[in-house]
């Protein structure tokens, strides 16, 4: 899978043109993940949003008494939107590669610096980052309910 010049038109991005998907890809890195590599470590410092373009990545939370999936990521989702969003300085998560995967990834100071250079494009995966969020609480706000009943 090879997606060196563009990114596809998926997720969060799936607004943007394709020569604003050219660029932004350009301020990222693709990452091929074998079955069990590790993204993301809970509790350390994380600035990064992966994007899945193939795969499937598992994402956990773990105690001193049991270790939860709280999901799966497949290919159009991502994870690490709220490093973009707000200064944290560790992942609430551990996610895993599920399955071999290809992500591409972006810093937050990359982000930022596509944001300021290419502001039209910046509103849209905003916009997409914020519907994204925005779909992931009305899920918790159901298995919440679902959990009181």
């Amino acid at each position: 899978m090879d997606y060196i010049d563009t990114l596809p038109a998926i997720g969060i991005i799936s607004d943007l043109t394709e020569n604003e998907r050219t660029e932004l890809a350009h301020f990222g890195t693709f990452l091929k993940n074998n079955k069990g590599d590790k993204l993301v470590a809970q509790g350390t410092a994380n600035a990064f949003l992966h994007l899945v373009l193939s795969g499937e990545l598992r994402v956990t939370a773990s105690s001193e008494e049991a270790i939860i999936t709280l999901g799966y990521v497949h290919p159009g989702e991502c994870v690490g939107e709220m490093s973009l969003l707000e200064p944290v300085k560790a992942g609430s998560a551990n996610v895993v590669a599920f399955a071999d995967s290809h992500v591409w990834c972006i810093q937050r100071a990359d982000f930022d610096r596509f944001v300021e250079e290419f502001p039209a494009a910046g509103a849209k995966m905003l916009r997409g980052i914020a519907v994204l969020i925005a779909g992931r609480l009305r899920k918790s706000d159901q298995h919440m309910v679902e959990a009181a009943s």
